[in-house]
Formats: structure tokens, C-alpha cells, sequence
């Protein structure tokens, strides 16, 4: 599948590729297709009018941490080359660990990950000294609850909609699907992050934007599982 659907299509511009691929070819699953639908769709999404590079480090929600790394040097190269530019970058899968030129992105634009989907504390895979510069996003659903899948814990920022959620399909230009998961949160979060950016850029601190996010969110309303609590 092309991965590009119609709710974004125009705005998808050149990205990067692991292998001789279209970097605009979704091979995930359509994981990266309906999480870019949620994040700047023109119809469902939050930041309509955004755009899109792709950066595809890999075909499965298991990456090796080199594969991520040649990827962000060149989101690192790319970025170097227009100054003073300021993004929201987006990973659709939960780290196991992190890589040193994540944590140098993160500290002139925001990263946003997925706090993974196996039910579990998220510690337990990442200490939160390793993504304090990132947000990490968890799973709710639409009944302000603790998503059954979703992991949590004190190396997640965040709670956003992740259950049931209308995306746009990777079979064609125009399918929608209704699919689960925190990567579709943490998408959430990071159109939310793009709404917020050029005002923060013109504060002249990036670093304020996480913040912002946060002081923003409602607070004390989500049910969580004991477990979680």
C-alpha cells in the first residue's frame, strides 16, 4: 500500500527511506498511515494544515536501535539545514532504548513516543531519565478509561485517546479503519503539539511546548486499572 491517503496526501513531502523503498510507502501495517491521519488529516486529524515528512527506519513495530539511529541522523541533517526551524517529531512505535541523536533532537524540538501496548509499566522498559526530554503518551479511552492494553506508569507524561479510534486505511486513498493502540495517542498529542508550536516559536523557547501540553490537559479524570494507580 502507498500509505498516502487522501486525508493528508498532498502534504506527505520527500522523507527517508531504509531501503530503496518510497519513504511514502507505509509498511507497517498501516500503523504510520492512520497515525499521520489522527496527527494532520484534513478531515479527522488536529493539525489540518500541517505537513508531513516521512521517515521510515523499518516494516515492524520492533526496531533495532541502529536502524533508528541512521534514520535520525537524517532528520538531524535535514534539520540543520534550515536554522531556527522547530518541529514535532513523531515515532509510531515505543522505544526499548534510546539513541544518543534522539535525546540532541530533543532538545530543540519534541519528540513524541508511544508508551507501547503490553499492559504493563512502561519503567520496566525505559527509565524516565532516558525520555525526559520526550512525551511519552499512553492509551485512554472514550470513557475517560485506562485503555486495556495500554502501558503506564511514572515514564509516561500522558493519557490520550488510543481505543477505538477512527483512522484513515492504508488499502486505498479514502478507507477509514477503527483501530487501537498508544501509537495513535501519542499521535494525538503531537498534532496537538504542531497547533501550539508556532506560538511557542514565537516566544523563542521550544522547550516551553511540553509544558504547555501539560498545564493544558485535564487533570484528575481519568479511571485507572490498580495496577496503574
Amino acid at each position: 500500500s502507498s500509505g498516502i491517503n487522501a486525508e493528508y496526501g498532498s502534504r506527505v513531502l520527500a522523507g527517508y527511506s531504509h531501503d530503496s523503498s518510497d519513504s511514502r510507502e507505509d509498511c507497517s501495517g498501516g500503523v504510520s498511515t492512520g497515525a499521520a491521519s489522527i496527527a494532520i488529516g484534513g478531515n479527522n486529524g488536529i493539525a489540518r494544515g500541517a505537513n508531513v515528512i516521512p521517515v521510515k527506519v523499518g516494516c515492524s513495530q520492533s526496531v533495532s536501535s541502529s536502524a533508528l539511529s541512521r534514520g535520525l541522523q537524517w532528520v538531524e541533517q535535514r534539520l540543520s539545514s534550515a536554522p531556527g526551524h522547530r518541529a514535532v517529531i513523531l515515532l509510531t512505535f515505543p522505544l526499548s532504548s534510546v539513541v544518543t541523536e534522539l535525546n540532541r533532537l530533543a532538545e530543540d524540538h519534541l519528540v513524541v513516543v508511544p508508551a507501547g501496548d503490553s499492559s504493563s509499566d512502561h519503567c520496566g522498559y525505559i527509565s524516565a531519565a532516558d525520555v525526559v526530554g520526550m512525551m511519552v503518551v499512553a492509551a485512554s479511552t472514550s470513557t475517560d478509561k485506562q485503555s486495556s492494553s495500554s502501558n503506564f506508569g511514572s515514564c509516561s507524561d500522558i493519557w490520550a485517546p488510543g481505543e477505538g479510534v477512527r483512522i484513515a486505511g492504508a488499502s486505498d486513498d479514502t478507507s477509514l479503519v477503527t483501530e487501537s493502540g498508544t501509537s495513535y495517542a501519542a499521535a494525538a498529542v503531537a498534532g496537538v503539539a504542531i497547533q501550539n508550536l508556532v506560538q511557542i516559536r514565537e516566544a523563542g523557547n521550544v522547550a516551553k511546548l511540553k509544558g504547555v501540553i501539560l498545564s493544558r490537559a485535564t487533570k484528575q479524570i481519568l479511571t485507572l486499572s490498580p495496577t496503574a494507580k
